[in-house]
């Protein structure tokens, strides 16, 4: 696992969360997509977890820079921004809020890593229809 985020005290605070709860093997950290994308080449990841709100570049860069080499779970304060559906496009799996319990946040880790998806129900409501609307045309 691999946390990037602009702040060393929230990656740092993700990565106790992490490792105190279910065992998560935290690889690394970086403070945007370009470091993390490097790290990832060095480190093999299965997930990194980007704080979509303050990712540089912005979600969907830094998802296209990182999904090819492990799945990406956006942890974000809006579950229907525009730029998330963005980078869900750009390939990440998973979509998880800042105000989710804790716990949740290394299950989604888990899901993630066992191959799986994990996107809140708003979200894939709206991507569904993203999806219907695209199909009508």
């Amino acid at each position: 696992m691999l946390v990037i985020g602009c702040h060393a005290i929230s990656r740092a605070g993700l990565r106790r969360l992490l490792e105190d709860d279910g065992g998560v093997v935290v690889v690394g950290e970086a403070a945007s997509g370009w470091d993390g994308a490097r790290l990832a080449s060095m480190t093999d990841p299965q997930v990194v977890l980007v704080d979509a709100r303050r990712a540089q570049p912005d979600p969907a860069a830094s998802t296209r820079l990182l999904a090819e080499r492990a799945a990406v779970l956006l942890l974000t304060e809006c579950d229907l921004d525009c730029r998330l559906l963005a980078a869900i496009r750009a390939g990440a799996t998973g979509v998880l809020a800042k105000d989710s319990h804790p716990a949740d946040l290394s299950s989604a880790v888990r899901t993630l890593a066992a191959g799986g998806a994990l996107f809140p129900p708003a979200t894939t409501r709206r991507l569904i229809t993203e999806l219907v609307n695209t199909a009508r045309r």
